[in-house]
């Protein structure tokens, strides 16, 4: 039915799926991406020591500010030292207070621009 939010059970199906054939990533992302009424979403691989970042797929993101982000972004992510020090799923909002937030480089020139006020994700080291 259109319009019906995908069940989580399809989506944890879809990441297995997505596992064994990269293709299948854009599926599971704006599944995701509908199931959590996000304007955006994307799998990354992100070595934070070495400053590397690699999409995977990502879906309804400007290229422009995917590449500005492994440019120059990346390093000066406020809540990189959180992410360096966590092994779990994390929310913007409870790493960097949002007073502090919007005074950084960071949110004004990538995060607010794409109307992107809060972020999640998830850590796994290695």
């Amino acid at each position: 039915m259109a319009g019906e939010k995908p069940s989580l059970l399809k989506i944890v199906g879809g990441i297995y799926e997505a596992a064994l054939d990269d293709d299948q990533w854009l599926a599971v992302l704006e599944a995701m991406r509908v199931r959590f009424q996000a304007r955006d979403a994307s799998i990354s691989l992100t070595d934070l020591r070495a400053n590397r970042f690699d999409f995977i797929q990502a879906v309804n993101h400007d290229p422009r500010y995917l590449k500005s982000y492994e440019d120059y972004f990346i390093a000066i992510n406020p809540y990189r030292p959180h992410m360096e020090s966590h092994d779990e799923e994390f929310a913007s909002h409870a790493l960097v207070p949002e007073d502090e937030l919007v005074q950084t480089e960071f949110y004004n020139d990538w995060q607010a621009p794409q109307e992107k006020h809060y972020i999640c994700g998830l850590g796994i080291r290695n």
